[in-house]
């Protein structure tokens, strides 16, 4: 990527009564364009990445043409909040009225919009925790890794298939158990299966199908009690 500077005249005319209306981002002896601060506050909120580092990478890629501070940007980036701070109510609102919240930052889509919300606690105590409307206020169910906390909130819960699927590979990693795997692959071909139904129209398993999955799900748990027995 190759970054150059641009000189841009700007020219202020004075109005009817003499006076010179110069704008509050000119008051400063150099301008910073929306690309520079887009990426700043980019690198900040969704790299996690520091200030000061922030202002390194910039000014490499500008080949040290730029000098920026990590104070302009933190500016950049308080004034990005000031400025997105009816947005992340909408945000907000639109999360409280879901049925269903994931609480471990996933990104969920719906009809191709995408909605998550950053929320910065102290700690994850449940005091701490309750200070957070969207703790809260929540009426639906959370879908979570397991964090007992997070059960004093919502009316419902559901565990992350993701996480589960990596203790259940941990497991095969370190016990050399079969019956983790097996469930591995049981439960991922339940949900291809589910997907597929979708897809032809179905809303659910017949009867026959679920029967034999439970048979299975049984049959997976019941080797896990023996091989574990070891």
């Amino acid at each position: 990527m190759q970054t150059r500077p641009i000189a841009t005249e700007v020219r202020i005319y004075a109005d009817e009564n003499g006076k010179y209306n110069i704008p509050k981002e000119y008051n400063s002896e150099v301008i910073y364009g929306n690309t520079i601060k887009a990426l700043s506050v980019l690198l900040y909120s969704e790299g996690v990445v520091a200030n000061d580092r922030i202002a390194e990478i910039i000014n490499a890629i500008s080949n040290n043409t730029l000098n920026i501070s990590s104070g302009r940007v933190y500016n950049f980036c308080a004034s990005f909040s000031t400025l997105s701070e009816e947005s992340r109510k909408q945000i907000e609102n639109n999360l409280l009225n879901s049925s269903v919240l994931y609480t471990d930052g996933t990104v969920v889509t719906e009809n191709g919009k995408k909605s998550v919300i950053y929320t910065a606690l102290e700690n994850k105590k449940i005091s701490a925790m309750r200070a957070c409307v969207l703790w809260s206020e929540f009426l639906g169910v959370f879908v979570h890794d397991h964090e007992t906390a997070i059960y004093h909130f919502g009316t419902d819960h559901g565990e992350c298939n993701v996480h589960l699927e990596r203790y259940l590979m941990k497991n095969s990693e370190e016990s050399k158990n079969s019956w983790s795997n097996d469930m591995t692959h049981f439960l991922s071909g339940i949900n291809h299966a589910k997907k597929k139904r979708i897809e032809e129209g179905d809303t659910a398993f017949t009867k026959k199908q679920l029967d034999s999955y439970s048979r299975r799900y049984n049959e997976i748990l019941k080797c896990g009690y023996e091989q574990n027995k070891k």
